[in-house]
């Protein structure tokens, strides 16, 4: 039988170098791991800085937008919401049952100051809430009432787009803007605003007079509601339900020569006719004079006989 191996143990200086591996080995793979963590936690690191710098500029941005909103609210911001409250409160009361006609008897269009007024024109319906009221008060076109009563009031939609900033939808948009590049256009906004809108709306927050016209619905020619308040005294100085005439022929001339145009009639005419039909009719109420407008076709007038031909006498 063979002699069993024997176990060579190693010597001190052995034991020693395989350490040394050992301990190289380790720290190789330990600082290979280490590199790609430390840049990562730069970069983290880095991030988190930067992210904190911007969220302190745009918290310092919101706060000088917010403070400008803010002084323009409290300089005006009263008068304002009175004055809305106030045309909504007297409008949403007359879209209702009709009250009935009323003069005040010693009143005239004439004593009206000019430009210390409100005129407000919107469909029936529109005018049963405050919501609908300033809604369809902000798409509200021009017409011709106002200026065939010989006044010029401050649309009431007009006064609404001067006060935008006012509103408390604004205040939350510069609440939720979510970028400084979102609030400096609103910061450029508001500066564009305080300039152009608030002198003209500081003009018109204490009016004297309120004028709407509800247009009722159906029919060809449909009643309109024209409604008259002095708003010093927040009473009615004329209510009338009024079936004004707006028959115009729709005219055409077509010259010799020229193009026949297809083009369907212009509406403006019509729309004049019967603006000024119910400014004729709110000054036949309170005993003025105003403009009449005639639709009537005239009657072709008669035939002038010919005078008879005289011949000359004979040589």
């Amino acid at each position: 039988m063979g002699e069993p191996d024997k176990i060579v143990k190693p010597g001190p200086d052995q034991a020693e170098r395989d350490l040394r591996e050992a301990l190289r080995e380790a720290i190789v793979r330990r600082v290979a791991w280490q590199k790609p963590a430390i840049v990562l936690s730069f970069l983290g690191l880095t991030a988190l800085a930067y992210w904190a710098i911007q969220e302190k500029r745009e918290d310092g941005l919101r706060t000088q937008v917010l403070m400008a909103q803010q002084g323009a609210v409290r300089r005006y911001g009263s008068a304002y919401e009175r004055l809305r409250e106030k045309v909504r409160r007297l409008v949403s009361a007359e879209a209702g049952a009709y009250r009935g006609d009323f003069r005040d008897p010693v009143f005239r269009v004439v004593n009206l100051p000019d430009g210390g007024g409100v005129y407000l024109r919107l469909p029936l319906d529109r005018g049963r809430s405050g919501r609908s009221i300033e809604k369809a008060a902000r798409v509200q076109t021009r017409d011709a009432v106002a200026g065939c009563l010989g006044v010029s009031p401050r649309r009431f939609g007009t006064i609404l787009d001067d006060g935008t900033i006012l509103d408390a939808g604004y205040r939350a948009k510069i609440q939720k803007a979510t970028s400084q590049d979102r609030l400096r256009a609103l910061d450029q906004d508001m500066v564009v605003r305080i300039r152009r809108d608030l002198p003209q709306l500081a003009e018109h927050l204490r009016p004297d007079w309120l004028f709407a016209v509800l247009d009722e619905p159906g029919g060809a020619k449909p009643p309109r509601r024209a409604i008259l308040w002095d708003l010093r005294r927040d009473r009615v100085l004329v209510r009338a339900r009024l079936e004004v005439a707006d028959d115009v022929i729709p005219v055409r001339w077509v010259g010799k020569g020229a193009i026949r145009s297809n083009a369907p009639p212009d509406r403006t005419v019509r729309n004049t006719a019967s603006d000024c039909s119910i400014a004729a009719s709110i000054r036949r109420l309170t005993n003025e004079a105003g403009v009449q407008v005639d639709t009537a076709v005239p009657a072709p007038a008669e035939p002038v006989p010919a005078a008879p031909a005289t011949v000359p006498a004979a040589p």
